[in-house]
């Protein structure tokens, strides 16, 4: 059975927008609510798709306290997005190596409560 698990995170955070003409031009902050999305089957040994332990650590690749310019030359919603799906999906390959059972299927950025984008592989 394909089972998905649901993990949040937050990530205080800075930009501006460079190519924008408006107040986001301006450096300013969020504290954005970061949604993943682990789709997989459940593992018959473990029972688990993945360990939220391991989530932890997946999480843990992106620093609290950053500004995205540093990273992104337009740090838009979408591309802090997308960025961070690319960052996570490595992840977690990584946390959980040879594992068949788990793949990073969406990340939804929240930059507002009732703003977001959400990014599917």
């Amino acid at each position: 059975m394909q089972t998905t698990l649901l993990y949040r995170t937050k990530i205080n955070g800075a930009h501006h927008l460079p190519y924008y003409k408006g107040k986001c031009a301006v450096v300013h902050g969020h504290t954005y609510y970061v949604d993943l999305e682990i789709e997989g089957e459940v593992d018959p040994d473990t029972g688990m798709v993945m360990d939220f332990h391991d989530l932890e650590k997946v999480v843990g690749v992106v620093p609290d306290h950053i500004d995205f310019n540093d990273r992104l030359a337009n740090p838009t919603a979408e591309n802090i997005a997308a960025y961070l799906f690319d960052l996570y999906k490595a992840a977690v390959l990584l946390a959980a190596p040879g594992s068949t059972f788990a793949y990073l299927s969406a990340v939804t950025v929240w930059e507002d409560p009732g703003q977001g984008v959400r990014v599917c592989e």
